[in-house]
Order: C-alpha cells, then sequence, then structure tokens
C-alpha cells in the first residue's frame, strides 16, 4: 500500500477494502479483486441490499435499507 493509502479488513473472512492514493477502492474478495471509484462502490452496495432483501430466505431477518444514508438496519 502507498503513503496514502487505508485498509479495512472483515474479522470473519479474509477480505479487505483497500483505498489506494487515487482514491479509488480495491475489494479483495479472496480469489477475486475489483476495483471501483466511490460512487461505482455505492451503486454495488445498493444492487447487493435490493438483492439481498428480495432474495433473502431466512424469514426471521428483518432488514430496511436506507437509499440516502446507504445503511441498513436489522
Amino acid at each position: 500500500m502507498g503513503k496514502n493509502s487505508s485498509s479495512k479488513q472483515n474479522a470473519s473472512s479474509n477480505w479487505f477494502v483497500t483505498r489506494c492514493s487515487h482514491g479509488c477502492l480495491h475489494l479483495d474478495l479472496g480469489r477475486v479483486s475489483v476495483k471501483l471509484s466511490p460512487p461505482e462502490l455505492k451503486s454495488l452496495i445498493t444492487l447487493l441490499g435490493d438483492a439481498y432483501i428480495e432474495l433473502c430466505e431466512d424469514e426471521q431477518v428483518q432488514v430496511e435499507f436506507d437509499r440516502s444514508t446507504g445503511e441498513f438496519t436489522h
């Protein structure tokens, strides 16, 4: 990582999100790496959130997604 980069790791997996010195976000999901701009990441999160809400089979999980903040509540 460069001098102006930062990283965030999921404690329960080997997944990382890293911001490089150019401002791009790099998602390292083990065998797959994805480079996204911040707006692209927000779009991906919205897509995944919508899919999770529609396709989740666990009826005990009730999730609400606030598009204005991009946050989920359980």
